[in-house]
């Protein structure tokens, strides 16, 4: 049953309370303090030293295969382009994160969320590198011989550019939660945010990351 109060109900008036909240809380963020071009350069430089070795594996590896002898780099390739190790490391990195928001001025959230998450971007890059040698030897070796070659490039290059997008997102959060790298002004900002937004965002933030890390097969 809903009571009213003036012509509102209470839940109306707990609702527009809880969104001015939000909406004071968030507007002590600036749009700058979340650009990443402070750290776009050293971030294409870790996929370039990444994803080039990888797909020079995957050439060579391809070449052994025709003579015999390559069972092994084969089986790494595929170990190299399973998400398992991504997922759990993004998850726990995550949760430091979660951690960071809730105690910003925390160097140990910091660096671990920080350094975490980094080599999450970077396994990331490997795994790309090698899917992305895997396409294009595929697209070498099947252009014209394969009926379904369209389809299968189709998925392939989808596939990759949600790993990039991912991928890239990771970095992103990771860049931002450095208390090195480039960003104190953006963690001095956090700080100012209310300890009872920050608990409930940082929370959630937790629990996602937790849940997807007992969750995940």
């Amino acid at each position: 049953m809903r009571v009213h109060i003036d012509g509102c109900t209470v839940r109306d008036r707990t609702l527009k309370r809880i969104r001015s909240y939000i909406d004071s809380e968030i507007s002590k963020l600036q749009r700058g303090d979340f650009s990443p071009a402070p750290g776009l350069r050293e971030a294409i430089r870790t996929f370039i030293w990444w994803v080039i070795p990888a797909m020079a594996l995957v050439e060579y590896t391809m070449w052994c295969s025709r003579v015999g002898g390559a069972e092994h780099l084969a089986a790494a390739i595929e170990e190299g382009i399973g998400v398992n190790l991504w997922n759990v490391m993004g998850s726990i990195g995550i949760a430091l994160l979660g951690l960071l928001i809730i105690a910003p001025g925390s160097r140990f959230a910091s660096d671990a969320s920080k350094n975490v998450l980094m080599n999450t971007y970077a396994i990331g890059c490997l795994s790309l590198g090698l899917l992305m040698g895997q396409g294009e030897y595929a697209v070498r070796t099947s252009w014209g011989v394969d009926e379904e070659f369209g389809w299968e490039t189709g998925g392939l290059l989808h596939r990759m550019l949600m790993a990039v997008g991912i991928n890239a997102f990771v970095w992103y959060i990771g860049f931002h939660s450095g208390s090195v790298q480039a960003r104190p002004e953006f963690r001095a900002r956090l700080a100012n945010l209310g300890i009872v937004f920050r608990l409930a965002l940082g929370g959630v933030v937790l629990g996602v990351s937790i849940g997807v890390l007992v969750c995940s097969e």
